[in-house]
């Protein structure tokens, strides 16, 4: 039986090239600087002529330069500039494109999406339960698209988000600091802080502080790897699998394995660490022996370590032994 990864499922790109990407000067998903978004197009045709429409800053201090917005959908607006990407150009943008699909599925799946989250490509939040008279209880998915290896790595990360059934404003927790709070903007449904948004009458998502002024804490309880294998399972089955999309599909395989003949190793060149005077070993305490440690930490010198024994023998021994290191020690 292959051991089970038990939160990396494969998807499939049936269409590589001639992919539409629609751009526009303000109000799409994605956004890039205009240096670097230039840089994923140096093989497009049409380069020159989304310049004329867009305007030329090559040159320009990167600071300076304003973003390049841009979807997968027809923008509607006038102010919009279609590009076809070349297989090569595409792929510069396929984590953009799974992106986009994954939200737009899981949109329709009725899930509440966070697409701009610090450490992963997205979050997404499905109702669970009514906690109270005041808020819901939600679930929370986090996604990880590696394109690469045609890989999305999801995982439940929590069963106590809370969203308020009705909106609310600064008024509402005059303790908090409102704008720094998430909230769900009606514009798009998607999550993002309050200061990002328009409105200020809004549902928020309870942050610590809320929940301490609502007694909405739980107790910590120990992960369970069946139930969890069990959860993720069935998001899969229920919500990923049935992704529609005429260029992108979820792969019916189920989770992804490692053979048995490679559980328990790792390749020779991932052992390998850097000591002192840049010698290398794949064992630590035969490497710290040989050659030391690769730098000294330059903070050394603040960092203070207390040590307490209760017999008064072993103390003088670590003592002496610290100042032959020639460490610096207070009794």
């Amino acid at each position: 039986m292959n051991n089970l990864i038990i939160n990396r499922i494969k998807y499939e790109l049936i269409k590589k090239e001639g992919i539409n990407i629609y751009c526009s000067k303000s109000e799409a998903m994605f956004r890039l600087k205009y240096q670097y978004f230039i840089e994923r197009l140096e093989d497009t045709s049409d380069l020159n002529e989304f310049k004329n429409w867009f305007g030329n800053y090559d040159g320009a201090d990167i600071n300076e330069q304003p973003y390049v917005y841009f979807d997968f959908q027809e923008i509607n607006t006038e102010n919009g500039f279609q590009l076809i990407l070349n297989e090569v150009c595409f792929k510069s943008f396929r984590k953009n494109f799974v992106k986009y699909h994954l939200i737009n599925h899981l949109k329709k799946e009725n899930f509440l999406i966070e697409p701009y989250i610090t450490g992963v490509d997205l979050s997404a939040y499905i109702f669970s339960k009514s906690f109270d008279d005041e808020w819901d209880k939600y679930f929370r998915y986090d996604f990880r698209i590696k394109p690469s290896r045609n890989e999305i790595i999801f995982n439940k990360t929590s069963e106590n988000v809370l969203i308020s059934k009705t909106e609310k404003s600064e008024n509402s927790f005059p303790d908090v600091e409102f704008t720094n709070l998430k909230a769900i903007d009606t514009a798009n449904q998607f999550i993002c802080k309050i200061k990002y948004i328009d409105a200020r009458q809004l549902r928020i998502i309870a942050n610590n502080d809320i929940k301490r002024k609502i007694n909405a804490f739980v107790s910590p309880k120990k992960v369970s790897y069946k139930g969890l294998y069990n959860d993720i399972k069935d998001f899969y089955k229920k919500h990923l699998l049935n992704l529609e999309a005429n260029t992108l599909k979820i792969q019916s395989g189920g989770f992804i394995g490692i053979p048995d003949k490679d559980v328990n190793t790792v390749y020779s060149a991932n052992n390998v660490m850097v000591f002192k005077n840049n010698e290398t070993d794949i064992n630590a305490a035969t490497g710290m022996r040989d050659h030391g440690s690769f730098k000294p930490s330059p903070i050394a010198k603040d960092i203070q370590f207390i040590f307490v024994y209760e017999n008064s023998d072993d103390a003088n021994k670590l003592y002496q032994y610290l100042k032959k290191e020639s460490i610096i020690i207070a009794q």
